[in-house]
């Protein structure tokens, strides 16, 4: 169940945040273009060639730490498998110790409610007299 979460997580993220950003950034590189362009058109031209390269090392970058982040990711989900598990069986074990305990506390409230809810002579009427 963990790893169906996370996955709709990520595709969560990624339609929130990674895409916005995404074209947040090419429409800053589009803008800043077209601004250098029209104050200066030689330093554009030098600019222009060194955006493939910039590029590149920014996609290099990219990989090597999305490498890393995977390896934390899969370890962070093995963490958090591990501890919901436990969590979970601590409820279970938690509501088997206390069965008992909960069984005599709710009787006498469910015969109340069933008493005076039940408008029925008779048969009810007097099981209820005789529990109160």
């Amino acid at each position: 169940m963990i790893r169906a979460t996370d996955d709709v997580e990520k595709v969560r993220l990624f339609i929130g945040q990674g895409l916005v950003m995404t074209l947040q950034a090419f429409i800053l590189l589009a803008g800043a273009l077209i601004v250098l362009w029209f104050s200066n058109h030689s330093l554009t031209l030098v600019i222009l060639p060194t955006l493939p390269i910039a590029l590149a090392v920014f996609m290099v970058f990219g990989a090597i730490a999305q490498t890393a982040l995977h390896a934390d990711t899969a370890a962070l989900v093995c963490a958090h498998t591990v501890l919901q598990e436990n969590l979970a069986g601590f409820k279970v074990v938690k509501a088997f110790a206390r069965e008992r305990r909960n069984r005599r506390a709710l009787i006498v409230p469910r015969t109340r409610c069933w008493c005076s809810n039940s408008r029925s002579p008779g048969l009810l009427r007097s099981s209820c007299r005789s529990s109160s």
